[in-house]
């Protein structure tokens, strides 16, 4: 079973597949393979707010989008991994981008076993484009790690490990 929304940004219109089920996975899959064969896919990746250091969850949601096309794979509650998806994640054909993208490979290793093969990270244009009043002076860790944040004047870290 599988949502499917139009969402309009900027003025284009995107077409959102929100899913659990490994059937829709492969078929979103296969059809962003016949369509584009190749090419840049936007990946990134959620998962619970770490309260104290020694929680460590696991990624709950991947995002992948390519052109007008996306899909969130609620990982937490798939019913399956399914085939397609793991070796489109491994096509060297399909870049995967994003800020802070591999470090977002390197948790999708270690909750999920999932091995993202051709990673570019944009944080240096991200930082390059936007400067560092609207980006922040350092962006996001070079090492991609995005578990840091502050609560009520304290910074708390989230295990990623």
């Amino acid at each position: 079973m599988a949502e499917i929304y139009k969402v309009t940004f900027y003025g284009d219109q995107i077409g959102v597949t929100v899913t659990k089920d490994a059937t829709v996975v492969n078929e979103w899959i296969l059809q962003t393979m016949h369509i584009h064969g190749g090419g840049l896919v936007g990946l990134d990746i959620e998962w619970l707010p770490c309260f104290n250091p020694e929680e460590n969850h696991p990624v709950a949601l991947l995002q992948l989008c390519v052109e007008r096309r996306c899909l969130l794979f609620q990982l937490l509650h798939k019913d399956a991994i399914p085939v397609f998806f793991v070796n489109f994640l491994r096509d060297p054909n399909f870049k995967f981008v994003g800020v802070g993208v591999k470090g977002d490979a390197e948790k999708l290793l270690r909750d999920h076993r999932l091995f993202v093969v051709n990673t570019l990270d944009l944080n240096g244009l991200a930082l390059s484009v936007y400067g560092e009043e609207v980006y922040g002076e350092d962006g996001i860790e070079e090492n991609g790690e995005r578990g840091a944040w502050e609560s009520d004047g304290e910074a708390i870290e989230c295990n990623t490990e």
